[in-house]
């Protein structure tokens, strides 16, 4: 599955770090550094499997973690309306 980033956030990268507001409710997001990581594949509006490919590249974890952690991140986003899926 593909997604993008939704259109009502407001996106800053501050050494490394990125935060999310979401114009829609004003909250504010943070993401640790694989989130982060996360996050700039769906700005690129690549695949979930790109973002598997990722975890698994960058952290040495096995193709089912990394499916599992992708897969509860993309939830989470999707019910935040940070993203949309295409």
């Amino acid at each position: 599955m593909k997604f993008k980033v939704a259109d009502h956030l407001s996106i800053r990268t501050i050494e490394n770090e990125i935060f999310i507001l979401n114009r829609n409710d004003s909250h504010l997001h943070t993401f640790n550094e694989s989130g982060a990581s996360l996050w700039k594949i769906i700005e690129h509006n690549s695949s979930s499997e790109a973002m598997v490919d990722e975890l698994m590249q960058q952290y040495t974890v096995d193709r089912g973690l990394a499916v599992q952690d992708v897969d509860e991140f993309l939830v989470e986003l999707l019910k935040m309306h940070l993203i949309d899926q295409l």
